[in-house]
């Protein structure tokens, strides 16, 4: 037997967090991005590239021998404008930068 319509339950719809990347790209929406690369084109060799606009900074750099990276993600309004990449090359003695 079917329930009067009066006492039906509401669907339950189902709740998604939105992605991380779709927040960053709704916030920054509107705004001027640059992009810089340093490094051949070619796969495997050392390359580093930033991407940044007026709240974002985004670096990628690869070792001498393109066997480990770094990537950081910044917001420097809201970090007071540490260079944490620049800190942990300075604190690790393994990832020393050559002259050059």
């Amino acid at each position: 037997m079917a329930e009067p319509l009066g006492r039906r339950r509401p669907a339950r719809r189902r709740l998604r967090a939105r992605p991380p990347y779709r927040i960053e790209a709704d916030r920054l929406a509107g705004t001027r991005l640059h992009f810089a690369w340093e490094g051949p084109l070619t796969p495997g060799a050392r390359h580093y590239y930033r991407m940044q606009g007026e709240d974002l900074l985004i670096e990628y750099d690869t070792t001498d021998d393109g066997n480990h990276a770094h990537a950081l993600l910044r917001h420097p309004y809201g970090d007071f404008g540490d260079d944490l990449l620049a800190a942990h090359y300075e604190r690790a003695a393994d990832h020393k930068r050559s002259a050059g």
